[in-house]
Parts: C-alpha cells; structure tokens; sequence
C-alpha cells in the first residue's frame, strides 16, 4: 500500500500552466519525468532547427532558391513546435491524474473554483481568469489596461516591464480570488517548494519578455514601403528587413530607412549618393560627386525630357556640398522619387537601419506572391 502521507497531489492545471510556457516542464512536475526531458529535447531540437534555418534565411551565403528553403524550413519546424505545444497541454494534465491515480491519493475535494486553471486562463490573457472567477469588471479593466499597455510599447518597449508586471499582479489576483470564493487563504508564491515557486516566476518573465520589441529596436526590423521611388531595386509590394547595427557604418549606395526630415514620424526609405563633406551636382540628369560622374547601374529614368536648370532641381541642381554628419540621397526611380534634391540631407542620427533583404514580395495588381524575389539581397 502506498504512503499517501508522503506524497504530494499533483496539480493538473499547474502542470498545464507549466507546459504552456515551456512544453515537457508540466510532465516533470506531473511525475513523469523521462517522458517530460524528451518533450524538452524535442521542442528544444525544433526550436533550434527553426532557429537556424531562419539565421540562414536572412543571413544568406547562397542562392535565393536556398534561402527560400531555408525559410520554408524554418516555417515547417515553427509549426511542428507550436502543435507539439498544443499537444503537451493535454499530455500534462492527464500526466498530473495518472500520477495521482497511480499513487491511490484520495480524489480531490469539490471546489467551487480551481485556482490553477484561473491562473493558467490568466496567463494566456489577463481578465479571462478574473471572468472564470465571476469577477466581470476587475476583468474588463484588466483587458483594457493590458491594450493600453500594449500600445505604449510601440513607443518604447521598456512599457513591456508595465506589462509584466500586470501579468503578475493578475495571476496572483486569479490565484488568490479563487481560493477566496473555496473559503481559503493560500497565496500563489506559497505554493510547492521553493525550486517550484522560482520556475512559476521564470515562466512568467521568459513568456513576457519582449524579445520581439528588444530584436526590433536594436538589430532587425521589417518595413513595407508602398512608394515606387526605388523601382527597379525595390517593387511595390515588396517587404523588408533592415539591419538597425549598420547604421554607423553607412556608405555611398547602401539603401537606407530613415525618419523624413520634414516630418520625422514618417520613414522613408533611399539611396546614399553624397557623403558629408562632399560636393554633388547633376547634369542633365547624370550625378557628379566631387567632380566625377557617379556610375549607377540601378537606376531607370521614365522621362526622356531633361528640365532645364532653375525650373526644378530633378534633373539639373548643384554644385552642393553635403554637410558633415549628414547625407544626400535619391530614389532609383529617378524621375519619380521625392528626395534630397527637394528637401535636402538625411542628418545621421535620423538613420534607422541599412535594408539588406526582401523576405515578403506581394503583386497586388495580379494577385500573386513574387517567389522569385523573396530571400533576395538587396544591392
């Protein structure tokens, strides 16, 4: 006969909450810790497999037709994981009531409100474990200061430390709230020994860091651009991925996103033609730098005509010398971009990021993806 003195009762909507945060840890809290390390070297061995071939996609060494697999890869084994997670959500709770069944614990007692699903709904969004505690209002509040939230991070992801902390606040609330409606009062940081009550902050802060919000403003962010000024670099309906590390090393002919100096709220993106310091000057709409006519490979022109000088700057401007810590730039799309010979320099500290990559290409008018030109280096 087993001790059931010396055996704790699993907690089957714990082991959920736990396997929704990292898949296999509510396994190895619901007794069965063999089956719960093959789900983490799974969805570990997943998550690498994604990983990587995503790396190789945006950082590619090869063709587009290799990059495009890598992408197709990384997309494959994103959605494996996610199903797989799904999976562990039932897997743990029914691990949790064999393990109680197994050991010949007493059934749980009836209980108005099960405090670990409250939690468990809480973390997927907090309000929804108020609502299964009857607690409609402090619910809604909760959903309506976790949008406001939310929006204040696309001004600055450190609003996301806000957003943690309500997180916690609601799932200590859902936590407490139902075993107040039960008629105790245990706390949720009271909860198992201290090992386990370390792990339930960690799975709360790993779940809500803002990885994405930090990735974004320092490393890589991804831009669409409606305009056809780059044409022929850069189509219509083409998406974008711009390296935010790069822009201290800009030089002539990267293509940049930058805040538009006459209305910094808006992003433009354009090509590096005039460093600071140097003189530029077009003729009869051929570049000059310092003198020198600019080869330029990328360019088209859609109007034969040449404005002469003083009636507009497209196609005759200059001499002009750009002025330190600052650049001229142009579209590709040269007789129909609006750039630096309308409203001047792009000031260095205005600089986002380098565009390197096209990851998502869209053809509106004929409603078709444009394979050929996603995982394509932009030069």
């Amino acid at each position: 006969m087993t001790d059931v003195n010396n055996i704790d009762r699993k907690q089957a909507w714990l082991a959920v909450f736990l396997s929704t945060v990292f898949p296999g840890a509510g396994q190895i809290y619901g007794g069965n810790k063999p089956k719960g390390f093959v789900f983490i070297f799974i969805v570990g061995f997943l998550s690498l497999v994604a990983f990587a071939s995503l790396l190789f996609f945006i950082f590619p060494t090869n063709t587009p037709t290799t990059s495009l697999s890598a992408l197709f890869i990384a997309i494959v084994a994103g959605f494996i994981v996610t199903i797989f997670g799904i999976y562990t959500w039932f897997d743990a709770y029914k691990t949790a009531k064999e393990y109680n069944a197994t050991h010949e614990l007493p059934l749980e007692p009836y209980i108005k409100r099960k405090p670990w699903l409250a939690v468990f709904l809480t973390y997927l969004l907090p309000g929804i474990g108020q609502f299964y505690n009857k607690q409609i209002l402090k619910g809604l509040a909760l959903i309506i200061v976790l949008i406001i939230l939310l929006v204040l991070e696309d001004i600055h992801y450190l609003f996301a430390i806000l957003t943690i902390s309500l997180y916690f606040l609601a799932i200590k609330d859902a936590f407490e709230s139902a075993e107040r409606i039960n008629g105790t009062d245990k706390k949720v940081l009271e909860q198992g020994n201290t090992i386990a009550r370390i792990f339930v902050i960690v799975v709360i802060l790993f779940g809500h860091m803002p990885f994405s919000d930090i990735i974004k403003a320092h490393f890589i962010q991804a831009y669409k651009f409606p305009s056809g000024s780059m044409i022929p670099t850069l189509l219509i309906g083409d998406h974008i991925l711009i390296d935010k590390m790069s822009k201290n090393t800009i030089k002539r002919g990267d293509l940049i996103v930058f805040k538009y100096p006459e209305n910094p709220q808006k992003d433009f993106i354009k090509r590096v033609i005039g460093l600071g310091g140097e003189t530029v000057e077009s003729r009869d709409k051929i570049i000059y730098i310092n003198g020198n006519a600019l080869e330029e490979s990328y360019i088209q022109h859609t109007d034969n005509k040449i404005r002469p000088v003083g009636v507009e700057p497209r196609d005759n401007f200059g001499p002009i010398v750009v002025p330190q810590n600052s650049f001229f730039v142009l579209g590709d799309n040269r007789d129909q971009s609006y750039d630096s010979r309308y409203w001047g320099y792009v000031p260095k500290n205005y600089i986002k990021g380098k565009a390197f990559k096209i990851y998502w290409s869209w053809n509106s008018p004929n409603y078709e993806v444009r394979w050929d030109r996603i995982g394509m280096v932009i030069k």
